[in-house]
């Protein structure tokens, strides 16, 4: 690749490292990766991971010991775990570029590296989700040296695909299984079923078994094969036969989350999908078709697989967006493109720049900084109208770079958890003693790693009652509307401190806009308050 691609590849993934830092710990799922490996290094315990005290023998622990790694490198910061779930990310857009260049071309892999690192869902979990981004990362790359065995038989790719599955097994566990399945079956599909009958196969899979079981192992050495077995027949199988780990959501759920997690991109894909089963990808060369139905079974795989698991979550599906992005990009290198799906996808971004601007508007204050934010989009619109993806993907990406930006630091005013962690601090900082924190209700994991200390997790009232009867200082995070049941309860308390919260539900959205009074920045939020069983002054 020349220096102008490698410049262009640049752009996008900006946005995957802009403001790592800025923004609080708030989603629950990042609690547990920047606290589990705290509490790894205090306990100097490397083989049970503990969140809040407690074992966390629910996922291997590869993740937990990078960023513990880094933890001990340069201190304990949220700062690390985002840079590598950042770096995971890149991983990830390089490996799409490397797949695309094995099945296609450089032009296509270009573009579909573009494509994916300016995908909504991929990039929000890209400054988020340690462990979702860590094992597609692997899972590609795995790939890549599994099409590299493919093409020159030569046993050290297998080797290497063998090892990097067993990292994305240490990773989450036996969903990796799924990749050797969807590859094996795309090598009898096209007439290359010797491969499997390999000599090399035997030594990588014994490989594979040493790396991936080692944690397994150990653990069951120290603790009994209780937890092992837990972990693959609850929290693996579980999962997928029972509802109790997550609501029940119908057969049909994941195509309409790839329908707005893979937006812009899901306009066109929908259009590309029919235009292959229309038979037009007859017109290919055979090594562009046969590159093709390998990604449509990856795709088709992935969303089958989970389509009839009983707990579903939208990043499940994480897999299937670097597939699309390459059947994308073959599909834009194409003869055609479909006009409308351009317009719509034209005309979703710019809209959306414009909502975002005016809401940064009311909950921050008037500034035309908040418009700078659509100039990219506008950019990506006109592109897109034109055919010039490549263009089109950098001025997303410079959107999403802008939005990253402008928007984190502002947004920190309504994200509360953080700033009540502070007060509690405050007060503590002159009190003798031992005191208790924690929330009811409004899960917030990330107060364990501000307060640094063990912290109670209520959902039930009665609990809520309890704990504020104790003798003991306590302190809970409480939803206004929550606060009312305690009054009605009779449970005296104290209000320690207060903050916003923002609403961001689809429902609550359309209920402010249809009531007129989207244009008052309380509308938008929720106070979340701080109460205690002492007086705080």
């Amino acid at each position: 690749m020349n220096l102008r691609l490698w410049l262009l590849l640049s752009v996008f993934v900006l946005p995957l490292f802009v403001s790592l830092d800025t923004s609080a710990v708030w989603d629950s799922n990042e609690a547990f990766y920047v606290q589990t490996p705290r509490e790894m290094l205090a306990t100097s315990d490397w083989i049970v991971p503990r969140f809040n005290g407690q074992a966390r023998l629910n996922k291997p622990p590869l993740s937990y010991w990078l960023v513990a790694s880094l933890y001990s490198l340069f201190g304990v910061s949220v700062f690390w775990e985002r840079l590598l779930t950042a770096m995971c990310g890149l991983a990830t857009v390089l490996a799409v570029l490397q797949l695309g260049r094995q099945l296609f071309s450089v032009r296509i892999a270009v573009l579909a590296a573009g494509i994916l690192a300016t995908t909504f869902r991929f990039l929000i979990l890209s400054r988020r989700a340690l462990i979702e981004i860590l094992l597609l990362a692997l899972l590609l790359w795995a790939l890549v040296f599994l099409l590299q065995w493919a093409q020159s038989t030569r046993p050290i790719f297998l080797y290497g695909a063998a090892l990097l599955l067993a990292l994305a097994f240490l990773t989450k566990g036996p969903l990796v299984l799924l990749v050797p399945f969807i590859f094996a079956v795309f090598l009898i599909i096209s007439g290359r079923k010797k491969l499997l009958l390999s000599r090399n196969i035997a030594p990588a899979l014994v490989l594979f078994l040493v790396v991936a079981g080692s944690w397994f192992i150990a653990l069951g050495i120290r603790y009994g094969w209780g937890p092992v077995s837990e972990f693959f027949l609850l929290e693996n199988l579980g999962r997928y036969t029972s509802l109790e780990y997550g609501p029940q959501r119908g057969i049909f759920y994941y195509p309409l989350v790839f329908l707005g997690d893979f937006l812009p991109w899901s306009l066109f894909f929908v259009v590309s999908l029919l235009w292959w089963l229309m038979g037009d990808g007859g017109q290919m060369g055979k090594q562009r078709r046969q590159s093709m139905l390998f990604l449509g079974l990856w795709i088709a795989a992935w969303m089958a697989v989970f389509s009839f698991s009983h707990n579903k979550q939208e990043y499940y599906i994480l897999p299937v967006y670097p597939a699309a992005a390459l059947w994308l990009a073959c599909y834009f290198q194409g003869p055609r493109f479909e006009r409308l799906a351009a317009i719509a996808a034209g005309f979703i971004i710019f809209p959306i720049s414009l909502v975002l601007a005016a809401g940064m508007t009311v909950l921050a204050g008037p500034s035309m900084v908040w418009w700078m934010i659509a100039l990219p989009a506008f950019g990506f619109s006109v592109f897109v109208l034109q055919g010039y993806w490549k263009a089109a993907s950098a001025s997303l990406s410079l959107f999403f770079l802008l939005a990253f930006h402008l928007c984190s630091g502002p947004l920190e005013n309504f994200r509360p958890i953080r700033q009540l962690a502070e007060q509690i601090e405050i007060l503590e900082s002159e009190r003798e003693g031992n005191f208790r924190a924690g929330y009811w209700k409004l899960a917030s994991p990330s107060l364990a790693f501000y307060l640094n200390q063990p912290i109670l997790q209520l959902f039930k009232l009665e609990e809520a009652v309890e704990a504020l009867s104790s003798k003991q200082r306590t302190y809970l995070i409480v939803e206004e509307s929550e606060l009312r049941k305690l009054l009605r309860q009779g449970t005296q308390f104290y209000i320690a401190g207060s903050s916003p919260r923002l609403s961001t539900n689809l429902r609550s959205f359309f209920q402010i806009v249809q009531s007129g009074r989207w244009t008052r920045p309380e509308s938008w939020t929720r106070q979340v308050f701080l109460v205690s069983n002492q007086p705080t002054a």
